[in-house]
């Protein structure tokens, strides 16, 4: 599957690869609509460094901003981050970006190379370990997966 998510203290940290579908994509954005009991979503983080590309036409896109606009509006001071390296999954980013600011967002979305600037912007404690594999990094072997 090429989107797996986890919950951690206080959002949803995802990991994207290979080629990713608008459908994929929903249906992992409809786990943030969802928290478990007594979690407030504060942040989604999406790692999407193994990520070939984003496979959207441009409703598709628009159709992924207006939930995360949703999301922004739902809780209060929510926080996107992006990471990624690939020009072209840049490319895909920037016009949700664009579209979000344009449906005025209330989430504060940003794109970053690293994990480790992610979680510094975001700024909120995270598990280190899931058991299997270091989180710390945005481990890749990490076994995620939607509910």
């Amino acid at each position: 599957m090429p989107v797996k998510a986890r919950w951690e203290y206080h959002g949803i940290y995802y990991i994207t690869s290979g080629v990713v579908t608008a459908d994929e994509v929903s249906a992992a954005q409809r786990l943030a609509h969802s928290p478990p009991e007594g979690v407030r979503p504060q942040y989604q983080i999406i790692d999407a460094r193994n990520t070939e590309k984003f496979d959207f036409d441009q409703m598709e896109i628009f159709n992924v901003s207006a939930d995360d606009v949703t999301l922004g509006k739902k809780f209060p001071n929510f926080k996107i981050a992006f990471v990624t390296t690939l020009k072209n999954v840049e490319a895909t980013f920037m016009d949700h970006l664009k579209i979000s600011w344009s449906l005025n967002s209330d989430a504060e979305i940003r794109m970053f190379k690293t994990i480790d600037a992610a979680r510094e912007w975001i700024n909120l404690p995270f598990p280190k370990s899931d058991g299997d594999s270091d989180l710390t990094r945005g481990d890749t072997g990490t076994k995620l997966s939607l509910p």
